[in-house]
């Protein structure tokens, strides 16, 4: 199998290029390369140069494409051309490549008001961010070999990445700093090692259409917080519990989100469900 990621130094793409597969041969493709590895290649291109990237994609000949490429700013996609461009034009241009496509999207999807929400849902975006979101999902599913991975919460470690919320939440109470935690926002914490690995389950499977894939738990951001604490032994005195009007942010956010997994275990009883606690001793040790 002959696979290409896009975004390959970011969260995801860092998680996917660990854990690849026996037998698969890997092409990583971003701006630069963060971590030299024999275990795949790598060429350093801007993946909105849509001419260059078709001519690698003619040269590797790739059984598929993970587009693990995103802007996920949700504030800043309220008005920014570039969300556009990365987040529904580059996956429309990779949806008419005839090339076997994995794009991932989000329960941004949703409006947040009766989740957790199966694949079949009503879709109904209330931020810019999950319009893009949903426009790409159309534009990758008129193709019906190509493989739509929902997801959310996704956070984990690797190079050269922002402060993701677990990492934020265990600094902030070790240095003793007060934080305020939305008590309103619903979802599940996904480990981003756990969902390359389910990634892969689903190419090898030659899964098509749409699964949910998350952690198992679903919480608050408040709870995820607060296991945070009790999982390290600090003191969650410092967590503050806050509503989301009270952070006045320029995009709106669904609140009583999260996913039902049944379709994803009933297809793959391989596949464990990882709450929380799993998800961080994990995360422990693939850090030390």
């Amino acid at each position: 199998m002959k696979v290409i990621i896009l975004g390959c130094n970011g969260l995801l793409g860092q998680a996917l290029l660990r854990s690849i597969p026996q037998k698969a041969v890997v092409l990583g493709v971003a701006r630069n390369q963060l971590t030299p590895d024999s275990n795949f290649q790598f060429i350093e291109l801007d993946i909105l140069k849509f001419d260059e990237l078709k001519k690698q994609v003619e040269k590797f000949q790739p059984d598929c494409i993970i587009n693990a490429a995103a802007y996920t700013n949700v504030d800043g996609c309220e008005d920014s051309n570039l969300s556009q461009e990365v987040n529904v034009k580059l996956p429309e241009f990779l949806s008419g490549l005839n090339v076997r496509l994995v794009h991932i999207s989000t329960d941004y999807v949703f409006d947040g008001k009766s989740g957790p929400y199966s694949e079949d849902d009503q879709i109904n975006p209330i931020s810019e961010y999950g319009r893009q979101k949903y426009e790409s999902e159309k534009l990758v599913l008129a193709n019906t070999d190509n493989l739509i991975v929902r997801t959310s919460l996704v956070y984990g470690y690797g190079i050269g990445l922002s402060l993701n919320f677990h990492d934020f939440v265990k600094n902030s109470l070790l240095e003793e700093k007060t934080i305020k935690i939305v008590n309103d926002q619903i979802g599940n914490p996904t480990l981003s090692n756990d969902l390359a690995d389910a990634i892969w389950l689903l190419l090898k499977n030659n899964s098509s259409g749409i699964y949910n894939v998350s952690g198992s738990e679903i919480l608050s951001r408040l709870e995820w917080a607060l296991q945070i604490a009790d999982f390290y032994g600090l003191d969650n005195q410092y967590i503050k519990s806050c509503k989301t009007s009270d952070l006045n942010q320029k995009a709106m956010r669904p609140l009583k989100s999260g996913f039902k997994l049944t379709k994803i275990y009933k297809e793959f009883k391989s596949l464990s469900k990882r709450d929380l606690e799993h998800q961080i001793n994990s995360y422990e040790k693939g850090q030390s």
